[in-house]
């Protein structure tokens, strides 16, 4: 026999919902993040170190997902010395900004890949952080460098064919 009934009911059916849709979209940001084909990183500003990085990343550049872990910014950056990369990133910091920067990034063979690099800095938790989305253009400027001197001697053809025609003329 029930003496005394002391009890509560809460209804978390809005509660579990909202859980679900929060691992759905965590879900989906780690597939979209993983999966991009572009090298993306989220990079303390301080330490130069990466907080985060998909596979692309450290795949484009020849390392292992452990091995890139291991590195920080200044150990891929050819172009800028670890000074003047501070200093570019400093003067071009505005919260909330989109800044592009043309560089150079060293594989883990040796060779040198020009890149494009997009990166916004931000504050999280009190830490300064920059996310960065990287594009290997190495192919692009060495098929532009072929275009140009393509054109180059398209042109000295064209003034060689003129010079002739007007030397032939006369004659």
């Amino acid at each position: 026999r029930v003496v005394r009934w002391l009890g509560t009911c809460t209804d978390i059916e809005d509660m579990k919902q909202a859980q679900a849709r929060a691992v759905a979209r965590e879900t989906g940001f780690h597939a979209l993040f993983d999966t991009i084909p572009l090298s993306v990183a989220l990079i303390d500003v301080q330490t130069m170190e990466f907080l985060q990085f998909n596979d692309a990343a450290a795949e484009n550049l020849g390392y292992t997902r452990e091995e890139f872990a291991k590195l920080t910014v200044n150990d891929i950056e050819t172009f800028y010395s670890p000074d003047q990369l501070r200093n570019v990133v400093d003067e071009r910091f505005s919260a909330g900004s989109l800044v592009v920067l043309e560089t150079k990034h060293r594989t883990k063979s040796g060779a040198v890949r020009n890149v494009v690099v997009y990166y916004r800095i931000m504050t999280v938790d009190g830490r300064r952080v920059s996310h960065c989305v990287w594009d290997d253009v190495t192919e692009m400027k060495a098929a532009e460098a072929v275009l140009l001197q393509s054109e180059k001697l398209a042109s000295v053809g064209r003034m060689a064919a003129t010079v002739a025609h007007e030397i032939n003329n006369p004659l």
